[in-house]
């Protein structure tokens, strides 16, 4: 029988992706102005700014060839993006990621892992659409996508997006804006991968390697991007960032332990949302 587990993320503390960012920003989001999307119940809260997308990240050509560029079989059955993962014994996986695959797509899927002996397959619902065969899954005790993401509308103007910030997040602002620090676009895998395992060792997460950094941003072009915030050498808090059909994702993120009292984390934001939108994305998601 194949199972397909909604990863409807419920336990929303321990996604070690999404807690790494929280790090990173924390208090940022909550300082932020934004629409909360609930992937579970496709709930709004706070500034709506437009409409779910059609197609969104992680069913895009660029993340499919992510997938296969790190190793993993990718597939589209009636245009969603399947991942195959191997399993001992000559058996695999399915996993479908942000995409609520209709009954008639479902049963094709369902056909293609008999063929390749798949066991299972683990299914993240797009953010706002239900899964219409919610009644044939189990819940996942993996998480894989935080439950919930804070949306920032970039279409008024810079002013405007900051005075919907909260007193806080201004004043954050402020202070980052007053101090010695540099703001660069990177190429430095290496160098993000360094702050990125200091971020791991002090809150016990487990990251990739620059490899994976790398493929990352290659694939994307320029459709990604590696901004870093500095105080003369030492990078104090950087982001990867990922463009797909408007909306600008702030996908991974590491901060250094010093100078936190000057607010790297917010600079960093605000600086890519600035990125993001002179590239014409009229959404900013802070995945999580």
């Amino acid at each position: 029988e194949l199972h397909t587990p909604p990863v409807t993320n419920t336990n929303f503390g321990t996604s070690r992706a999404y807690r790494i960012r929280r790090q990173v920003a924390r208090g940022v989001g909550e300082n932020l102005p934004g629409m909360t999307v609930a992937a579970e119940t496709g709930g709004y809260t706070g500034l709506l700014c437009g409409i779910l997308r059609a197609m969104n990240l992680w069913q895009s050509q660029q993340w499919e060839q992510l997938q296969s560029a790190l190793g993993h079989r990718v597939f589209r059955i009636d245009g969603v993006v399947v991942l195959e993962k191997q399993l001992p014994g000559g058996f695999c996986s399915f996993e479908v990621q942000r995409a609520s695959p209709a009954p008639a797509t479902w049963q094709q899927i369902r056909a293609e892992a008999a063929k390749r002996k798949a066991v299972f397959a683990r299914i993240a619902p797009a953010q706002g659409a239900p899964l219409a065969i919610a009644e044939t899954t189990l819940p996942s005790p993996e998480e894989h996508f935080p439950p919930a993401s804070r949306i920032i509308d970039l279409t008024p103007s810079e002013d405007e997006i900051i005075a919907g910030f909260s007193q806080t997040g201004r004043r954050h602002l402020r202070t980052a804006q007053k101090a010695t620090l540099q703001i660069q676009q990177s190429d430095d895998v290496a160098a993000y991968a360094r702050l990125a395992k200091e971020t791991a060792a002090r809150d016990g997460f487990g990251v990739h390697g620059a490899g994976y950094y790398r493929q990352m941003l290659d694939v994307f072009g320029t459709d990604g991007f590696l901004l870093a915030i500095r105080q003369d050498a030492e990078w104090l808090a950087a982001g990867i960032y990922l463009i797909c059909e408007g909306t600008c994702t702030y996908y991974y993120g590491a901060s250094a332990s010093a100078a936190r009292e000057v607010q790297p984390a917010t600079l960093l934001q605000w600086e890519a949302m600035k990125i993001a939108k002179a590239r014409g994305c009229d959404r900013f998601d802070l995945f999580g």
